[in-house]
């Protein structure tokens, strides 16, 4: 995880290496994002975007708005899976 990750969300990449996105501890509520991601996903032509509620490494709230845009490879195949 970038050093600006690691300040925001507290989580080092030795962490974070290995674990599932979704299991992460970071403050931001990734199983919440479990729906948009698969969404993105299934759709390949476009992005979906989602709005969280997160909780910074000091404790103080904000709206996290998160972009998913799948991967495709030369094929139009995601390159990208759950």
């Amino acid at each position: 995880m970038e050093p600006q990750g690691r300040r925001l969300w507290g989580c080092r990449e030795e962490e974070a290496r290995g674990q599932h996105f979704l299991n992460l501890d970071i403050g931001l509520p990734v199983a919440a994002l479990r729906k948009p991601l698969l969404s993105c996903l299934a759709n390949e032509n476009g992005a979906v975007d989602a709005v969280v509620t997160a909780t910074d490494r000091r404790g103080r709230p904000l709206d996290c708005r998160v972009r998913c845009a799948n991967l495709l490879g030369p094929a139009k195949e995601s390159l990208v899976s759950f």
